[in-house]
């Protein structure tokens, strides 16, 4: 289903990132805690910001008008600090498929896991409750051309030890997602993989050798509320993953993510 075309408004803070490449360079701000959540002094932003091109990223990323994805979050702390989490990622087909367009799951970072937040994909664009979604192997944050909020990502050093990783390490590049480009053409920025997915900041998540292959690759999320999240995904399919990581064999189950996250402050 398609809807009219609203203009590309962008605002003011987008500017400098116009450009179309697949990650907004932005400077993470120390910053506050969200309600129960912690200790800091102040957050990163608390109002919502005008998100451009959003009809046209509905559209790019065929995301579902009427109905919100019924997947599953389920999170399981580890009693250390860590949680892991499975989120049924499954709703729809994959990314740049009209046939089966599919809603996004939401979640938001909390001390007692991940929180699943019922949205539409519609309303995620004017909405700064979530943090995170899924769906298939895209997973997107909440800023820029994703959403109306400022929480931005960072890949650490390849090899990055996740249990190991105790505070936010110096010199890392905070990005907020910018999958489409300039206001004026509002074009999908893919991610160079070839299937129609855009290009997301958490895009090195995965590998595609045949199959959805997991890297390993450890994150730091600077969420809106000023705390900062490591997390890593271990997991696409609900069987076989360890197949494909080595031998480049399909698993069984896909969209059956699987990751681990912990606050760093």
């Amino acid at each position: 289903m398609l809807r009219p075309l609203r203009s590309c408004l962008v605002p003011l803070s987008f500017f400098a990132c116009a450009a179309a490449a697949p990650a907004c360079v932005v400077t993470p701000e120390d910053g506050g805690e969200g309600e129960g959540e912690g200790e800091a002094e102040g957050p990163k932003c608390a109002e919502p910001t005008e998100v451009p091109c959003v009809d046209d990223a509905f559209q790019a990323l065929s995301m579902n008008l009427t109905e919100a994805a019924d997947g599953a979050i389920v999170s399981e702390s580890d009693g250390a600090g860590t949680f892991e989490v499975d989120v049924d990622a499954t709703a729809g087909a994959p990314p740049g498929s009209i046939d089966a367009p599919g809603g996004f799951v939401y979640g938001r970072f909390t001390d007692d896991g991940l929180l699943k937040v019922e949205l539409l994909d519609d309303a995620s664009f004017a909405s700064m409750d979530w943090d995170i979604a899924f769906r298939r192997f895209v997973i997107r944050v909440n800023s820029g051309t994703s959403g109306p909020s400022c929480v931005t990502a960072a890949r650490t050093a390849p090899a990055t030890d996740f249990d190991a990783l105790a505070a936010v390490p110096d010199g890392l590049t905070f990005n907020a997602e910018q999958f489409m480009s300039d206001a004026e053409t509002c074009e999908l920025v893919p991610d160079g993989s070839g299937l129609g997915a855009p290009g997301v900041v958490l895009q090195n998540w995965w590998e595609y050798p045949g199959c959805v292959k997991t890297t390993g690759n450890v994150y730091v999320l600077s969420l809106a509320n000023g705390r900062h999240v490591k997390l890593v995904v271990t997991q696409y399919y609900a069987s076989g993953q360890d197949g494909c990581n080595e031998q480049g064999n399909p698993g069984t189950g896909s969209a059956r993510i699987h990751l681990r996250y912990g606050f760093l402050d």
